[in-house]
């Protein structure tokens, strides 16, 4: 399925359990596009949007629920990502880091913050913000995803705090690949349209 950047995406579903929340995302890199509520009779439907933050290229989109019986239901669809025609889009892309076992902002992190900050011009549209963050592996695993998603909302706070307005996608994703201080981070995009 071919789609465009900044665009939405249709979906739809039948048979799940009324009242319950759909939610879908995209798996690489790891966000959540939305969720959806189950309707009376089993079904849902909506549009999510697809963030500027997302670069060309070939994705896979999943969608997550509950059947009546409240098992997990999961549906995966490709998606081949172009270029919109009409719009340049830019992207700021940065990284920036925490001390061993603290959400709070380095002095070094918030210079990286406020310098990306600097590089939006005032003719941006359209400003999307994605923050994906990993934690240190650590013996104790308990709250990696609460740490990690504290930092990544860290980051957003302090984009907004700065001014920075517009669709927030933030994700918190638990023990990084890496060892030590280069799994500590937080990577942030800050995506925004300019009018050809």
């Amino acid at each position: 399925m071919d789609a465009r950047t900044g665009t939405s995406l249709a979906v739809s579903g039948v048979s799940f359990e009324p009242g319950t929340e759909v939610k879908v995302y995209v798996l690489a890199p790891p966000m959540t596009l939305g969720t959806l509520t189950v309707n009376i009779d089993g079904t849902f439907s909506g549009r999510v949007s697809l963030p500027l933050t997302l670069t060309p290229g070939s994705y896979t989109v999943q969608v997550n629920g509950y059947s009546r019986n409240m098992s997990l239901r999961s549906a995966s669809l490709g998606i081949g990502l172009q270029s919109s025609a009409q719009t340049v889009v830019k992207r700021i892309k940065r990284t920036v880091y925490f001390d061993r076992m603290s959400s709070r902002l380095t002095a070094r992190s918030k210079k990286v913050i406020a310098a990306a900050v600097r590089q939006i011009p005032r003719s941006a549209t359209n400003v999307t913000v994605q923050m994906v963050d990993y934690v240190q592996r650590e013996d104790h695993r308990a709250n990696d995803f609460i740490l990690s998603a504290k930092r990544a909302k860290i980051v957003g706070s302090s984009l907004k705090a700065k001014g920075v307005k517009g669709r927030y996608y933030e994700s918190g994703r638990g023990r990084g690949q890496q060892t030590g201080s280069k799994a500590r981070r937080t990577e942030f995009v800050i995506a925004y349209t300019i009018k050809r």
